[in-house]
């Protein structure tokens, strides 16, 4: 891969986007495994197959998303089956790291791996053997592995989330790719890029993009990145009819957009605030769930479901140990005040009717 062709693959002007090329031709030719993080619709896979292109191995650029594999077949998906291995394996199945073969295995969200399955793919890497689930043979493998995630690795392995020794397996050379939001002069380059893709994709698409548009579209903060800009870009287009588009159109697509999220965000706020309001009750009853219940006026049962579908652990008798351990300190400290403003209450009535019954002595020391 040249330089030239380079810049057309990862498109920008920005010094951080420079660098991530200069990076590219000098790590794609090497056998390094190669760790991308950045935050989703970044460009994490361009980078990957930029780097599959740029190096010498002639096999396929085979892509898998962990998020998509069901824990119980990880395996199956990783290293393939026999057939019989297990209940619908009717035929002999290659995994991802077998099509890989003299090629590139391209692992995304794999911060998201649990630690069970974690080990598993550390011995692939390690070992460079598959063994396919059900299989009595174990296959060398020739594959070049590059991971990505969007996520902080450091600190997942920080927190006991993800295993020390597979991070530094996976990140032989470790590619930070920032957001669209730290990098707005690539804009203007990434917008000729995607209008040339979307007059591809559309044989009607042919227009241009007016100044006041591009202005629009660099004073965004644009949370989905790349792959959020090529969403309004193409819809902006539509609305365009394949002429130019102008900033009416632009505002036209991020108004729907904006307003087909706020629903979703006024669903997020109301559940952070019933779970505010949860975690005090179960504090102020001290986990008694028929009290929890009876102060809001409902059945244990709508209790336990609100705590489940708020994400709160469930399936212990007492809601005070269903918090997590964050809110179960920020209960105890609500507790103990709530004690000490009961206790001072107390304290307070005592007195009061003690000057009442003509105690000066008492009033006094109360007093002072």
């Amino acid at each position: 891969m040249t330089p030239t062709e380079l810049e057309q693959t990862i498109v920008g002007c920005s010094t951080a986007i420079r660098r991530i090329r200069e990076r590219v031709l000098l790590i794609g030719p090497t056998q390094t495994p190669v760790l991308l993080q950045g935050p989703s619709g970044v460009g994490k896979e361009v980078v990957a197959r930029a780097l599959h292109v740029a190096s010498t191995r002639r096999g396929r650029f085979v892509a898998a998303n962990v998020n998509a594999f069901q824990p119980a077949l990880f395996e199956s998906e990783m290293f393939g089956h026999v057939r019989g291995a297990f209940s619908g394996a009717v035929r002999d199945r290659e995994g991802m790291l077998r099509r890989a073969e003299h090629g590139t295995a391209f692992l995304d969200e794999v911060g998201e791996l649990p630690v069970a399955l974690q080990a598993k793919l550390l011995r692939a890497v390690e070992t460079r053997e598959i063994w396919p689930v059900g299989s009595d043979h174990r296959y060398q493998a020739d594959f070049r592995l590059i991971a990505a995630t969007n996520v902080n690795l450091s600190e997942q392995v920080r927190d006991g989330h993800f295993r020390l020794d597979l991070f530094h397996r996976l990140g032989g050379r470790i590619l930070e790719i920032p957001p669209l939001r730290e990098r707005l002069e690539d804009i203007p380059p990434l917008v000729e890029h995607l209008l040339a893709r979307v007059a591809a994709e559309y044989v009607e698409a042919h227009g241009t993009i007016a100044p006041c548009a591009m202005a629009v579209l660099q004073r965004c903060s644009w949370p989905g990145n790349v792959r959020q800009l090529s969403n309004v870009l193409e819809s902006a287009v539509t609305e365009a009819s394949g002429g130019e588009v102008t900033d009416v159109h632009v505002r036209e697509v991020l108004a729907e957009e904006v307003a087909s999220t706020v629903p979703e965000r006024r669903r997020l706020d109301e559940s952070d605030s019933l779970r505010s309001k949860l975690v005090e009750l179960i504090a102020l009853h001290e986990g008694d769930a028929a009290a929890v219940a009876a102060a809001i006026g409902v059945s244990r049962a709508t209790v336990y479901r609100h705590m489940q579908r708020l994400g709160l652990r469930t399936g212990k008798r007492k809601l005070w140990n269903l918090l997590s351990d964050h809110e179960a300190s920020a209960a105890t400290r609500l507790v103990s005040t709530i004690s000490l403003v009961s206790r001072t209450g107390e304290n307070l009535t005592r007195e009061l009717r003690q000057a009442e019954s003509g105690n000066s002595e008492s009033a006094a020391i109360a007093m002072s």
